[in-house]
């Protein structure tokens, strides 16, 4: 167990029996940590101080009342807690896209918004009054017409509350190299498969067997496609192997997640295909790269945290500084095309990205920043 700050450990903890860490860990309004291990002891790691009362609560889905559920959009003196509900899974078969939600049971008056870019201020309401049952707090959603829609996303909201963003998008892989980035990270459907299965092996979220093998409910590939992933000095990588759906077992544990981006190879010499990527938005994703290592520039493969388009130093909060390069894939001409920034300008124009393309950056600066979006 590590408890990290600012990309640097503050302190570990190993398991005196040597069993696996394997449960999220919980945090107790007194800043305590609670966890379990596989030797099926829960342990817990005393605090030294409570968090914030109005930071956002440092575990996962960030819900105060440990309960899954989503804080006020924005945090206000006097402010009333009111959670939204929280998306336990999402699928798009092609012609529809679903996703399942829980909440405080009976609940009522809730509304789903819904855009094809998020950064469309103005979202169309397309359903209303929904209701989370009175005994489990479940209810569902479908949208039965998005077979056009290339990307689609949706919140569930009322007064001053709103979820989590939750959707897909498609993109286009073309024969050979492509430097692509899944922007969205899953929900439990892992989680879930492991619960209804019980024999199964427990993978991380947004690693390739979950993400491609499961359900095939999240991303897409075709068979014999291959996926490499920069390790910081080369790159490890997997193949597809499943003829009928998705199936990395080699290095099926290598992690794809919001902010950063890998190389896909479609080995078919002739035929494109479509890929789909399915999850919820990051709200806030810090990038740490740099410095320089043995006089030579350091070499980041890296995307927006949220699938929008447009200027790098927008859709990123990358902010350049002189001696940096950006290298955008361009698959027409199988090479990168290099943007170079010197004297305070890009040579060749601004790099732009679009939904779901990834970026090399090469520099030998330190650079932190934080891309956050809304």
């Amino acid at each position: 167990m590590y408890a990290i700050s600012n990309g640097v450990a503050v302190w570990t903890y190993t398991n005196s029996t040597s069993s696996a860490i394997i449960g999220s860990p919980a945090i107790l309004p007194d800043g305590s940590v609670v966890f379990g291990a596989e030797d099926g002891y829960l342990y817990c790691l005393w605090g030294a101080s409570p968090p914030q009362a109005e930071a956002p609560w440092p575990m996962f889905q960030q819900s105060l009342d440990h309960n899954g559920q989503q804080p006020p959009v924005a945090f206000t003196n006097g402010a009333t807690y009111s959670g939204a509900p929280f998306f336990f899974n999402g699928a798009y078969n092609g012609s529809s896209f679903n996703f399942s939600m829980t909440g405080t049971p009976g609940s009522s008056n809730w509304n789903v918004y819904a855009s094809t870019n998020l950064a469309n201020t103005n979202w169309t309401q397309v359903a209303t009054n929904l209701v989370m049952n009175s005994v489990t707090g479940n209810n569902s959603f479908i949208d039965s017409n998005v077979g056009s829609a290339s990307n689609k996303f949706y919140v569930v909201s009322r007064s001053n509350s709103t979820s989590q963003t939750i959707g897909f998008y498609k993109q286009t892989i073309a024969p050979g190299t492509n430097l692509v980035a899944d922007q969205l990270y899953q929900v439990d459907d892992n989680i879930l498969n492991v619960e209804f299965n019980p024999g199964a092996t427990m993978h991380p979220m947004n690693t390739l067997y979950p993400l491609f093998a499961i359900s095939n409910a999240w991303g897409s590939a075709q068979y014999q496609t291959r996926i490499y992933k920069w390790n910081g000095s080369g790159f490890t990588g997997a193949t597809n192997t499943g003829p009928s759906f998705p199936d990395f077992l080699v290095n099926a544990d290598i992690t794809l997640l919001p902010g950063y981006s890998f190389l896909m190879y479609n080995t078919n010499s002739t035929h494109s295909f479509t890929n789909t990527f399915v999850g919820l938005i990051r709200g806030e994703q810090i990038f740490h790269v740099g410095p320089e290592t043995n006089d030579s520039p350091s070499t980041n493969y890296l995307s927006a945290s949220a699938p929008v388009a447009g200027y790098i130093t927008n859709v990123t909060e990358y902010a350049p500084h002189n001696g940096d390069t950006i290298k955008l894939w361009n698959t027409t001409s199988n090479a990168y095309v290099a943007y170079p920034y010197s004297g305070n300008s890009w040579t060749g124009g601004t790099p732009q990205l679009a939904v779901g393309q990834g970026f090399v950056l090469i520099t030998t600066n330190s650079e932190t920043w934080t891309n956050s979006w809304q």
